[in-house]
């Protein structure tokens, strides 16, 4: 008898031990849900809440009494699609877990992502009498992997597609016809240069705003890079693309308004044709930028790619590959010298140092032509500092043999529009020790007016270092009197278009006669060129032109000429003209 109580006992007693461990572990899994960063909601099987935990209240702004007794639909937000939750009924009908994303609403309106589990609680019998979603808040993460995307595939300045979106988007069009159409804002380095980066940005938004409004709702538009836009436009032929140029795209051009500045802009297009101009977006492009360059250089607005472009490319290809060759190389560059005199003395003062190329691979290659093609590949400032370096070892050979006359070297805008350009001349200076500096830079007004800031730094700082500046071809540009008053000029080059007719063209006449008046007003010194007989000397001579350079004096010679000329005693010193037509 004693046994077998004593047996019930340690029975009663494992029972006892075995509901405290339950006790306690169902006081441990209260506790777990209760102070989970996760939410927990527990419904019955009509979906009315019966509990919700702390950082249910927290995340969504719902105190518990605010939603026991009501159901989840007071969460919903719209957004998520139907569909969602007829799978979530389904899985719970069967008795199953179900696993997902929902979108949400918060108290205050705010919209919250969350990865939701939702689980049927049985009970002792085995039946489901309850349901508990456990939802994890993934909306930074969300908003996160939203931000990588737009880095990815989205430009960040105007949100159109970037680069990498418009190649998979070939991808997805290598087998329709399309116009790839590409989009370029005139001048924008000036404007991000006059009114800052930032300023800058805001344009390129308000303008890819503008673009997109204008465009076709089938087109796909993204930012290439910089000023640069590209339009993929489907199904589209020559005559639909002109047509949306000129009655749609046109809107382009005209003043825009950024909000921080306002100012007006001008637009070029330039388009090929897929898969006729190229198989693949790399000589889409491409051509489309040849493309675009015809019309930068021939004034146009719009330009569609031709095969011949390519074939002229290839030839300028050709060419910069000789020009690079010279630069690094200048084997065959070399420089010579027109003499310009003073016009009451009839001395030799100096001369213009000229650029020739007689290279034996470009034969009909002229010197203007290469001029331009290095503009185009943006060798302009290299080739400035070989021409300096060349004209400031001639002056060093003239001033050793006492030779006091100017040398003048024209100058690129890219050069004078350069910060640094200054430093670099001050830098080949010390290379060159001259007893004078007679040295004078020729520009254009061009030059003086793109980034006038840059431009009045660096001719005070010239004008420092005792560099005359000139400014060349005057009154052929951009002519305003507003720029002699700001910049450090002490010369102006009166150009050969107005000496040409000067005796003849009574309106040319007045122009040289203004120019040299204005020039007198202002304590400038003025050189005429071009001139080639003799009435336009004497007349020249008579309306107060101090100097004079043309084929009437002399044909541009060699610097070994100049300096035999210069050195025999014909300087501006001295008394013998045998050089001189006077």
């Amino acid at each position: 008898m004693f046994n077998e109580v004593s047996r019930t006992a340690q029975t009663l007693q494992r029972h006892f031990d075995n509901a405290n461990n339950i006790a306690q572990q169902q006081q441990l899994l209260s506790e777990a849900v209760k102070q989970s960063s996760n939410s927990v909601i527990i419904t019955d099987l009509q979906a009315n809440i019966l509990f919700v935990n702390q950082a249910f209240c927290n995340i969504s702004g719902y105190s518990a009494d605010e939603v026991i007794g009501k159901t989840p639909k007071l969460l919903q937000s719209g957004l998520t699609p139907a569909k969602t939750y007829v799978d979530i009924r389904k899985a719970l009908e069967q008795g199953h877990s179900w696993c997902g994303e929902l979108i949400n609403k918060c108290k205050n309106g705010d919209l919250i992502s969350e990865k939701i589990s939702i689980v049927p609680i049985k009970n002792a019998s085995g039946e489901v009498w309850r349901l508990m979603a456990v939802k994890e808040n993934v909306t930074a993460l969300k908003q996160a992997e939203q931000h990588i995307q737009q880095l990815a595939f989205l430009d960040n300045v105007t949100k159109l597609a970037n680069r990498h979106s418009l190649l998979l988007q070939f991808q997805k069009w290598q087998l329709r016809e399309f116009a790839l159409l590409m989009i370029n804002i005139n001048d924008f380095k000036q404007i991000n240069s006059q009114y800052g980066l930032i300023a800058g940005d805001e344009l390129l938004a308000n303008f890819a705003y503008k673009l997109r409004e204008l465009l076709p709702k089938s087109s796909f538009v993204a930012r290439l890079n910089s000023d640069e836009f590209i339009v993929m436009l489907p199904d589209t032929n020559i005559h639909g693309l002109t047509q949306l140029i000129q009655k749609k795209l046109q809107q382009l051009n005209g003043a825009i308004n950024t909000g921080l500045f306002n100012t007006v802009i001008r637009c070029r297009f330039a388009a090929c044709f897929y898969p006729v101009h190229g198989s693949n977006m790399s000589d889409l492009l491409s051509n489309a930028d040849m493309a675009m360059r015809n019309v930068k250089h021939r004034k146009e607005d719009f330009c569609i790619f031709q095969p011949v472009m390519k074939l002229e490319h290839e030839k300028q290809l050709k060419q910069l590959t000789i020009l690079r060759q010279e630069l690094l190389q200048p084997v065959h560059l070399k420089i010579v010298v027109q003499p310009q005199f003073d016009m009451s003395t009839h001395d030799c003062i100096g001369a213009e140092v000229l650029l020739r190329l007689p290279h034996p691979d470009t034969p009909n290659v002229n010197i203007y032509s290469y001029i331009l093609l290095v503009e185009r590949y943006g060798l302009a400032k290299q080739l400035d500092q070989w021409v300096i370096k060349q004209s400031l070892m001639l002056l060093q050979t003239l001033q050793q043999h006492r030779y006091a006359g100017k040398l003048s070297v024209n100058i690129s805008a890219a050069s004078f529009q350069d910060p640094y350009f200054v430093d670099s001349i001050k830098a080949q200076l010390a290379n060159y020790p001259l007893t004078e500096l007679n040295l004078t830079l020729e520009i254009t007004e061009t030059a003086l007016i793109s980034q006038p800031h840059v431009a009045i730094q660096n001719a005070e700082k010239l004008q420092q270092l005792g560099i005359c500046l000139a400014i060349d071809d005057f009154g052929t540009g951009h002519s305003s009197l507003a720029y002699l008053q700001q910049f450090s000029v002490c010369l102006l080059k009166i150009d050969k278009s107005f000496i040409d007719n000067v005796t003849t063209n009574a309106k040319d006449r007045a122009i040289v006669e203004t120019t040299l008046a204005l020039a007198k007003g202002l304590g400038l010194k003025t050189v005429a060129e071009g001139i080639e007989n003799q009435q336009q000397c004497k007349l020249l001579q008579q309306l107060g032109c101090d100097s004079a350079q043309g084929f009437f004096f002399s044909k541009p010679i060699s610097t070994e000429q100049f300096t035999e000329m210069a050195t025999d005693g014909r300087s501006a010193q001295g008394n013998h003209r045998n050089s001189s037509p006077f």
